[in-house]
């Protein structure tokens, strides 16, 4: 029985229940921004680090940065001093996203069915296994003579169109929710714009359309959608379970 002597009284702190879902929000947000930055400033790094003729964000594919070899690749000239920055950094990026969204579904998504939070897993499982390949195997004329050309394009398939369909699964969960309602609607833009853009480079054949910029607004669509569910968790308390 608890009495006003007892000197160490119970406190709302000592709940075990509360520190945990304290922790798991900001845990969440920690994994899906760190993927995100990390690659952003890798890829800027190797950028700036092109050795060659200047590096086009439009014109250039994003693999292009993770090269090991200088040379000539389907009509491009291939310089990346910092390959292994941005190959690292796709294989941090997708094992960041694989925790972030476990996180996730005991956050935001805590209040879900459970078909819902294992179908977020499954999706952020098969995306993280797509960004590592991407980082493991690299595109160029060598790629192609070996067999693992293939096995990078799968990756970077698997990982943007991954991203994208994981922001329209939460966005759908979220619309349901008043609380989450305008998180669940930007959402589920972000992620059928990835998909769009996903799709319509798979349909440009011409050298003349801008492959890098098609490319990159699928994989910053993802991005896009992994940063605001972070502004999310951190700013508003519909993130605690």
């Amino acid at each position: 029985m608890l009495t006003t002597d007892d000197p160490h009284p119970p406190s709302i702190d000592d709940d075990p229940s509360r520190t945990t879902a304290g922790w798991r929000p900001a845990a969440a947000a920690a994994a899906l921004a760190g993927g995100p930055l990390l690659f952003l400033a890798a890829e800027a790094a190797a950028a700036l680090a092109w050795d060659g003729p200047a590096y086009s964000y439009a014109g250039n594919w994003i693999s292009d940065l993770g090269i090991p070899m200088a040379g000539v690749f389907e009509g491009r000239t291939i310089s990346s001093p910092l390959h292994e920055v941005l190959n690292a950094a796709l294989v941090a990026h997708g094992v960041l996203l694989l925790v972030g969204a476990v996180l996730l579904t005991t956050a935001l998504l805590a209040g879900t069915r459970r078909r819902m939070r294992v179908s977020v897993i499954a999706v952020a499982a098969l995306t993280a296994a797509g960004f590592a390949a991407t980082g493991v195997f690299h595109t160029s004329t060598a790629a192609a003579q070996d067999g693992t050309l293939a096995l990078h394009y799968t990756g970077a398939a698997a990982g943007v169109i991954g991203a994208g369909a994981l922001a329209v699964l939460t966005g759908l969960a979220w619309r349901r929710d008043p609380a989450t309602r305008r998180l669940g609607h930007a959402s589920t833009a972000l992620g059928v714009l990835a998909l769009v853009a996903s799709t319509a480079l798979a349909l440009t054949t011409t050298a003349e359309v801008p492959h890098g910029l098609i490319e990159r607004t699928a994989a910053y669509a993802g991005i896009g959608w992994q940063l605001l569910t972070t502004a999310h968790l951190l700013t508003s308390p519909t993130a605690r379970p």
